[in-house]
């Protein structure tokens, strides 16, 4: 595969500053929220961590797709490919994230991790 030399005059050269400035801002923005952690009383009431919260993308394929619950294998369905891993019930009652199963609040040396069931 072989593409053109890039067009690289002054007008080339703005865009590509302010894209890479806009990167810039936009991660220092997201670090800034993972420090602060600004929406904590919402992010807990949907009972996720602060990565799926403010950094994950909650993007999918368009399809309808049942996946069970992690833990106590509920079905669960979901509007589109991009499925959570645990059930709401569970994820709270264990102080999980619902979307990746992970401790709610990032710990690594928490006592009790659920067990699955079944």
């Amino acid at each position: 595969m072989k593409f053109p030399a890039a067009r690289v005059d002054r007008v080339f050269m703005l865009r590509a500053t302010d894209g890479a400035r806009d990167v810039v801002e936009h991660h220092l923005n997201v670090a800034r929220k993972l420090t602060e952690d600004p929406q904590k009383s919402e992010r807990e009431a949907r009972s996720l961590c602060r990565c799926c919260f403010y950094v994950i993308s909650s993007a999918g394929g368009a399809a309808i797709t049942e996946q069970p619950c992690g833990l106590c294998l509920a079905p669960q369905s979901y509007g589109s490919t991009n499925t959570d891993v645990l059930c709401l019930p569970c994820a709270r009652e264990h102080s999980l994230c619902k979307r990746c199963g992970g401790d709610r609040d990032m710990r690594v040396r928490r006592r009790n991790w659920p067990e699955r069931k079944g």
